[in-house]
């Protein structure tokens, strides 16, 4: 809390107290005004207008200031489904549009692999992006300059270089190389913090610091999630690779 002296008269200060712990409905710090004499409150008021306040209600939304822990891990894994949903319907989008080009006998178009290749980068590749984030918050000296920008700026060239890479590799490589990537860029982020800071999970779960924890242990099952998904698309696509060359074997065979 920061007091301000605001002079009333001669005979009667007023002092306000702003409290930096932010309300949770209105995502607003409150400011209490006491008089000087016997210090009874004489107004409790926000900062801002009503313009101010719908700003900082939606982040509190955004931000489920207002829930409690589980409802904000429902929020959480609601949001992964809704990306889920979109990221369905980009890769679908492509395959449907493939296979009729390829009824058609219409060969493959600079904007259809532009957009395969966006999809790689954006549905494997933001990830990787949002973890180098979460590295560069902890790598990155204390004392640099623009500390926070830079943070976001690790952001965008990671992502930045992972568009290209996903446009000058084989479509296929490209996402099973990106999501092992995503793999084990959450998957260390635990293990940087561990090593650079002193709340790693060993602390935090034993102190029953459940937000540092929860934080940690979701890289964790991201990881798990991506790994998943890599593993699973390399050994598809390896067998549908293989299987023309064995059919061709057992025709050969045959005559």
């Amino acid at each position: 809390m920061t007091p301000e002296q605001t002079p009333v008269s001669s005979s009667c200060r007023r002092f306000h107290f702003r409290c930096d712990q932010p309300d949770r409905q209105s995502h607003e710090a409150a400011v209490c005004v006491f008089s000087g004499e016997r210090l009874p409150v004489v107004a409790v008021r926000g900062l801002g207008g009503a313009d101010v306040a719908w700003y900082r209600t939606l982040v509190s939304l955004h931000e489920a200031w207002y829930a409690n822990y589980p409802l904000r891990w429902l929020h959480f894994v609601s949001g992964l489904l809704g990306c889920v949903m979109i990221a369905t319907g980009m890769v679908l989008w492509v395959i449907k549009r493939r296979a009729r080009h390829a009824k058609d006998s219409i060969p493959e178009h600079f904007g259809m692999r532009l957009m395969a290749c966006l999809n790689v980068a954006v549905l494997a590749g933001l990830p990787v992006a949002v973890a180098a984030y979460f590295w560069a918050n902890r790598l990155l000296p204390v004392s640099m300059a623009e500390r926070a920008a830079w943070e976001l700026h690790a952001m965008f060239l990671v992502w930045g270089w992972l568009f290209c890479y996903a446009a000058f590799r084989p479509e296929k490589r490209a996402w099973v190389e990106t999501l092992w990537l995503a793999t084990a860029a959450f998957g260390l982020v635990p293990v940087v913090n561990a090593l650079t800071t002193d709340r790693h999970l060993g602390v935090t779960i034993a102190a029953g610091d459940w937000p540092l924890a929860g934080f940690d242990l979701a890289m964790f099952g991201l990881a798990a999630i991506f790994g998943t998904i890599a593993w699973k698309l390399g050994r598809r696509w390896a067998k549908a690779d293989t299987t023309p060359v064995a059919t061709n074997m057992v025709v050969a065979g045959g005559q």
